[in-house]
């Protein structure tokens, strides 16, 4: 497998506390493996983006996590590691 993912997956949320680890784990779950998981969090209110990066270092020991911006974050992480 080559270091660089053949596959781009992106997930656009906002306020997803109830659905997101649904959401993860359907995407993490997949039988194909060689792709990247980029999660963009426009600037959730709830508990999205810590939800998020548990699933993230869970998955990846040095996760590229953003700052957190008043406009949204981009959080990046891979299914293997």
């Amino acid at each position: 497998m080559n270091s660089t993912p053949l596959v781009s997956v992106g997930l656009f949320v906002f306020n997803g506390e109830r659905f997101i680890e649904g959401a993860l784990l359907s995407i993490l779950n997949q039988t194909y493996t060689d792709f990247e998981l980029i999660i963009s969090d426009n600037a959730s209110t709830d508990r999205t983006g810590e939800i998020a990066e548990g699933y993230c270092y869970a998955r990846r020991p040095n996760p590229i996590l953003p700052e957190r911006k008043e406009h949204g974050r981009r959080l990046e992480c891979a299914p293997r590691i």
